[in-house]
């Protein structure tokens, strides 16, 4: 019984190396992310008024008798969570699917937040039984077709153009004395929205030699939604002349490609790029022809 228990995992360890390993056909990956972000900023500002310093030599505003100060404050924070999945068959076939939800204090409560999906697809041709002898025959070691969609948000405007802003910097004159006063500047528009942008994709890689020459190509149409621009307020409103909104549509396509090769000298190895690409814009909508200002 002594001999026989010791021979037990020696005997079974010599059985699973005898038996061929099973190739691992499905590969996945998880990647979760979350961000934060915050920004505040103050500004104090006081000046004497040009010719009233007691002194010439030193100009500070306390030497003049008459002053002018403003103060400025912005913030804004800007929170992110996404998630993305990856995954593959013999390496052969891709998926790649993202998640991504942002919010941004610069818009109202009701539109904070958004949501920007993408995914992409790939086959890899040279992976294939069916084209693997033909592919080698003309040197071609990969060969992969490909196409994705994905979404993505602007917010890249005033912290509170959502909301009517008061400017404090504003004198007013009565008889011989300045009067100190605030005045709502900016155009409120509490249904201020991300801008969103949607691209979709086709391409192509191709590798020969062993990836010595590398060709890619790729086709891209990005239609953009909800641009953020300013649009025209009729002159009765008295303190703003425009306000922010969401009115804009534009349109980018475009055909990219790109050769890299590289190869040995002697010692020196000599790698060589080169790029092509056309691009189009299409202006779809500005709001209408009074919407922005001449």
């Amino acid at each position: 019984m002594n001999k026989y228990m010791p021979m037990c995992p020696v005997q079974w360890l010599t059985a699973r190396h005898q038996q061929p390993l099973l190739p691992i056909l499905h590969h996945f990956n998880l990647l979760g992310l979350f961000s934060a972000q915050k920004y505040d900023s103050q500004i104090n500002y006081t000046a004497g008024l040009p010719g009233t310093f007691i002194t010439t030599a030193v100009q500070s505003p306390l030497a003049s008798p008459n002053t002018v100060g403003t103060e400025g404050f912005d913030a804004n924070t800007f929170v992110s969570y996404a998630g993305r999945l990856t995954y593959d068959y013999k390496v052969k076939y891709l998926f790649t699917a993202a998640v991504r939800q942002d919010a941004s204090s610069r818009f109202g409560p009701n539109n904070r937040y958004a949501v920007f999906p993408s995914f992409s697809l790939g086959w890899r041709l040279s992976e294939e039984p069916f084209l693997k002898p033909i592919l080698e025959k003309v040197k071609i070691n990969e060969l992969k077709l490909r196409g994705g969609y994905g979404r993505t948000g602007n917010a890249n405007i005033g912290s509170f153009t959502y909301v009517n802003a008061i400017t404090l910097n504003k004198n007013y004159a009565s008889g011989n004395n300045r009067l100190y006063g605030s005045q709502q500047s900016g155009f409120a528009n509490p249904d201020l929205t991300w801008e969103k942008n949607d691209q979709t994709s086709v391409g192509a890689d191709l590798g020969f030699f062993n990836n010595n020459v590398v060709i890619t190509a790729d086709y891209f149409v990005r239609n953009s939604n909800g641009m953020l621009l300013s649009k025209a307020l009729p002159l009765d409103v008295g303190y703003a002349t425009t306000y922010q909104a969401n009115l804009g549509k534009l349109q980018n396509k475009g055909f990219e490609f790109s050769a890299t090769t590289s190869f040995n000298l002697g010692q020196v190895r000599w790698v060589a790029n080169a790029n092509f690409s056309t691009y189009r814009t299409k202006v779809l909508d500005l709001g209408g022809p009074s919407s922005l200002p001449a």
